[in-house]
């Protein structure tokens, strides 16, 4: 999740989720009306890592109903791509939310140990 508006919002393609919503919207000290114009999420931020060359890792279902990859995953690839900035994409075809992570978790650990130092 990368924009709050999607998701727990739904102020996007996916449903949302009410609960998860109004905590949020607590936590954060937000209104409908402030969270619709929040500008702290992490899409918002994005610029940060990519000036600090922070290495990602983004592993995503395709088929995410629950928090859409085009208005979240997405949004961070396209950024990462156009500044050139280290990133590793691996779209689960055909999968939705869930399951999370990879079947055989070894791209994830080989990324993790790459860049360990960083």
């Amino acid at each position: 999740m990368l924009d709050i508006r999607s998701w727990p919002g739904g102020y996007g393609a996916g449903p949302g989720g009410a609960a998860e919503w109004e905590q949020c919207k607590s936590i954060y000290g937000l209104t409908e009306g402030t969270a619709r114009s929040y500008r702290q999420n992490p899409v918002d931020r994005i610029g940060e890592l990519i000036v600090s060359r922070v290495p990602v890792i983004l592993v995503a279902g395709d088929s995410d109903e629950v928090v859409p990859y085009a208005e979240n995953g997405a949004r961070l690839v396209e950024a990462y791509q156009k500044e050139q900035a280290p990133i590793t994409v691996i779209i689960k075809k055909g999968v939705g939310h869930h399951p999370h992570s990879l079947e055989n978790p070894e791209a994830i650990v080989d990324f993790i140990k790459a860049n360990r130092n960083v």
